[in-house]
């Protein structure tokens, strides 16, 4: 039994040497979400707050996301999160994809899926009330509405590629491009 757990504690040394590495990159403000779209302070202040550790390249850690496995597990997230939305890139964002984007954020904060369950459990400061998700659905409708008329309209066969689909037939000929599939 004593073997057993001094073998159970190398290991749990042992997994603390593999790394996840830090979301901690520069930021760029032209990139950023309220460069391309009118962000009132109280919504920036809703999706710092709740959204932005998973969602921007700058994420806040505290001590027990520095132990593994617990510190894999936030990289993982992180990483998904940050596939889906990405506050400090969304200027780099296609028409088409910022619309999808605002889209979803209504969506998911509307249906409760963000912040996720999870992550509210260690970050109750994270959660939203009533009024912090209708500010968001709001928001997120309004902003959306001048993208969403772009949308299948400025998206090239090349911005298809990139999110790995390809053009939808007819797009091009009717003066648009539009992709089948991807974001």
């Amino acid at each position: 039994m004593k073997k057993i757990l001094l073998i159970l504690l190398a290991l749990v040394v042992l997994i603390q040497l593999i790394r996840p590495k830090k979301n901690h990159q520069e930021v760029d403000a032209s990139k950023q979400i309220a460069a391309v779209l009118d962000v009132p302070a109280d919504v920036q202040s809703i999706l710092k707050r709740s959204c932005n550790d998973c969602h921007s390249n700058q994420t806040n850690y505290l001590w027990y996301h520095e132990i593994a496995p617990m510190s894999w597990m936030v990289a993982h997230h992180i990483k998904e999160g940050k596939e889906h939305i990405n506050f400090d890139e969304f200027a780099s964002y296609n028409a088409r994809q910022k619309a999808h984007a605002l889209e979803e954020i209504a969506e998911v904060v509307e249906h409760g899926e963000m912040p996720m369950k999870g992550y509210v459990v260690f970050h109750p400061e994270t959660a939203m009330s009533t009024t912090d998700i209708e500010k968001i659905k709001t928001w997120a409708a309004s902003a959306g509405k001048p993208i969403a008329v772009a949308k299948n309209t400025d998206v090239t066969k090349e911005d298809c590629e990139k999110e790995g689909a390809m053009p939808a037939e007819g797009c091009e000929k009717s003066g648009r491009s539009c992709c089948k599939s991807g974001f």
